[in-house]
Parts: structure tokens; sequence; C-alpha cells
């Protein structure tokens, strides 16, 4: 999942040009939590949603354009002064 939330992410920011990525998650969902912070993403507010099992409270999590396109470099370099040429996505 974490690969292709890597691909998406990539997608929103370079082909479609948005300045923001917003992502509403239950915050009973770790699996979702994890991987948002695994990507650079923040907690900006909490609030209470619906979603398919309920109202729940969630978090509403957040990166720039710029924040992930600075993790992605530092990604590519850290895979290359190791010499892993799986860096790309």
């Amino acid at each position: 999942m974490s690969e292709a939330c890597e691909v998406v992410t990539d997608y929103w920011f370079d082909v479609l040009k948005f300045p923001i990525l917003r992502s509403p998650k239950a915050m009973a969902n770790e699996a979702s939590r994890r991987i948002s912070e695994r990507q650079g993403m923040r907690i900006v507010a909490t609030e209470e949603r619906d979603f398919v099992s309920g109202r729940l409270p969630a978090e509403i999590w957040e990166i720039t354009a710029e924040e992930w396109h600075k993790r992605q470099r530092r990604r590519i370099v850290r895979h290359a002064s190791t010499g892993d040429e799986g860096a790309g996505v």
C-alpha cells in the first residue's frame, strides 16, 4: 500500500499540480496513519466525520508539494549513496 500511495502522491503534485494534499483519516485507522507518517505528512486538524462505519473522530493530515519534493530529493540522494537502485518512485 505504501508504494501505491507514493505513486498517487507523485501524480497529485507532479501531474495535477496541486499545491497541498489533505487526507482525512479515522483516528482508529492505525495502518493509514502510519502510511501518512512515513510519507512525511502532519496532522493539521481534528474533527468528527462520517465514515462507512459511522461518525468517528478523525484527523486531517497534510503535506505541501514543496515538502513532498524535498522529501523525495532526500530519499533519492540517500538511496544513491547506498548504491540502492530502487530509489525511483
